[in-house]
Formats: C-alpha cells, structure tokens, sequence
C-alpha cells in the first residue's frame, strides 16, 4: 500500500513510518524541509515538500500527523498562530490533493487518518473524560476544533476519515518520560 505521511519526521511519524516501512509499504513524506529530514526517516520513503508533489503516485492512505510542537515554546498569540497554520494549512493540502486526483480521474485515497489531540477537551481537572465530554472554550479546543474541521471535507470525496486524539505520548529516551517515570510508585 502507498501511505502518504505528514508529519514523518516528528515524533510519532518517524516511528510509524519506521513500522510501515518494516510492514512492506510505500510511504511519501512530506516535509516543509526534505533535505534537512532525510536522516531521520528510513531509507525507501519518498520525502518532498507538498502534498500536490505526490499528484503523479496517488497515495492509497494519508496519515496527518503535521503540527509545530505543541510542547515547544511558550503560547504567545505568535506561537498560537504556527500551531493552528502548522495544522490546518497541511490538512487543507492534503484535501486539496484529494480535490486533485479527483478532478484528473485518478484513484483517491482509501482513508484518511487525521490527527487530533486530546487538548480537544480543554483542561478537565479530574475529571474522567470520554468522547461525550463537553469541551472547554480555551485555546487548546478551539486549535483541534479547526484542525479537524480542515479534515472534513475530504468525507465528502468518500474518502473514509478518522480522527485520533492522542494523548500525551512518551519514550524512554525524552527527558519527559524519565521525569515522570521517577515519580511513579510502583509499591
């Protein structure tokens, strides 16, 4: 199967394509810097600047993992603004190269699963949270409100969609892991 990827050489992505790879498929990348990733993603993935790049090879798949850190600075309203065009600018792409294919008669992807975050919900306290939580109206919500909202139209194409909220997501090797893993009681 041909997987396009976004998001390939970040966290999650590099260990997904890494797994896809292993598994026998095709992946596309697309990076904003393919020269400067190359290194970090395994050998065989296609990696180019766009979406529309791939036009020629249709992916069979999208993965949308695209998005600035959201860990990575403080959230000024500058740093706000990269995490929602980081987001919804790369899903609007990957919408417009559906829009594409479909306007040439190519064969559109099969599915697209696009990423989201659990900072949908907004800050919950303690409280034990579910897909039929209302949200809270803060920043966090309305950025994954907007990223998933760029996704939608691609349903309408036929193209099946899933939306993943992920969690916190940690490793061995990130210094956030190890904090927390110090702090467990495992008595």
């Amino acid at each position: 199967m041909r997987v396009l990827v976004t998001g390939g050489s970040g966290f999650v992505g590099q260990r997904l394509c890494e797994q896809l790879i292993e598994q026998g498929h095709d992946i596309q990348v697309v990076s904003r810097r393919p020269h400067q990733v190359r290194d970090r993603l395994p050998s065989g993935c296609d990696i180019r600047d766009s979406a529309q790049a791939f036009i020629e090879s249709p992916p069979d798949a999208l993965i949308n993992l695209a998005g600035e850190s959201i860990a990575g600075k403080r959230w000024s309203d500058e740093q706000k603004a990269k995490l929602i065009n980081s987001r919804v600018a790369t899903t609007k792409q990957l919408v417009v190269l559906c829009e594409q294919l479909q306007a040439n008669g190519q064969p559109l992807p099969k599915v697209m699963v696009s990423g989201s975050a659990m900072g949908y919900y907004g800050d919950q306290g303690k409280r034990v949270v579910t897909e039929e939580t209302k949200p809270n109206d803060e920043f966090a919500h309305r950025l994954c409100k907007q990223w998933e909202a760029a996704a939608q139209p691609i349903e309408a194409m036929g193209v099946r969609l899933a939306i993943v909220r992920t969690g916190l997501v940690l490793d061995a090797g990130v210094a956030a892991y190890r904090r927390c893993y110090r702090r467990l009681s495992w008595d």
